[in-house]
């Protein structure tokens, strides 16, 4: 797949790779949960109009967030996304976390790491997945955190259960985003590709390498890929958020 992309639109994204919260808050730079009407959550809202264009008229509804490698922002993109399409009234939005060897979804929102989830799920079929999603604190955002550590999280998404549950999911919800292993890491996310309309990549400007990103796009398969958002780091912005950030969606 080439690696050219054209831009679709300019957004502002608060991008920053942040530590998880503590003791059951959920993190500050949750901004479209945390601080819904403020600037930084607003950028997180053109990305999600910038997505729905991209299927017209409802978008995507299955969208995976993935990046070329650890450390890009693609958890905290997925969130916030997830939280900016949740502000919309009486949209049924479901965060799954589907990166089952660093799961970081839960601790970010304060919820609890070793609950029932998506790894407790696909091993065992007669689980009911209602008792298993989760709710923030004073959010409308329903979660599927990844459930309990297992050794064999590859075998997992090998698994026929696999199909049925996001088949479930998909008609139970409006817009369902999925937090995914990074691209080039594990081969995680190539098995969840039938399942899901199309991946956004997360990439960090200073800290992604070109190299990886034309790497990724090359793994990811032609037509699923619906676009790039880049970040910064913020961090030495204390306080502010005032980095640029863009969205491209590839080329036809």
């Amino acid at each position: 797949m080439s690696t050219e992309v054209s831009a679709a639109g300019r957004i502002e994204v608060q991008g920053r790779r942040s530590p998880a919260g503590r003791g059951g808050a959920i993190d500050a730079h949750l901004v479209s949960l945390v601080s819904p009407k403020s600037f930084e959550a607003e950028q997180y809202r053109s990305l999600r109009h910038a997505l729905d264009r991209t299927r017209p008229p409802a978008g995507p509804r299955v969208v995976a967030v993935t990046s070329p490698g650890v450390g890009d922002g693609k958890t905290t993109t997925a969130i916030n996304l997830a939280g900016a399409y949740a502000q919309s009234q009486g949209a049924r939005v479901l965060l799954v976390d589907a990166d089952m060897r660093r799961p970081g979804v839960a601790v970010r929102l304060g919820l609890p790491e070793r609950s029932r989830g998506l790894a407790d799920l696909l091993a065992d079929p007669s689980l009911d997945l209602d008792a298993a999603i989760r709710t923030p604190s004073e959010q409308t955002l329903s979660v599927l955190t990844a459930g309990r550590e297992r050794r064999d999280p590859h075998l997992l998404l090998q698994s026929d259960t696999l199909g049925v549950l996001m088949h479930r999911i998909r008609t139970c919800f409006d817009k369902v985003i999925v937090d995914t292993p990074p691209v080039l890491a594990v081969r995680d996310s190539h098995l969840l590709e039938a399942f899901v309309d199309g991946f956004l990549l997360v990439v960090a400007s200073g800290y992604t390498s070109r190299h990886g990103l034309g790497e990724s796009l090359d793994e990811m398969a032609p037509g699923k890929v619906l676009g790039i958002a880049f970040n910064r780091d913020h961090s030495r912005f204390t306080g502010h958020y005032r980095a640029y950030g863009r969205y491209y969606a590839p080329t036809a």
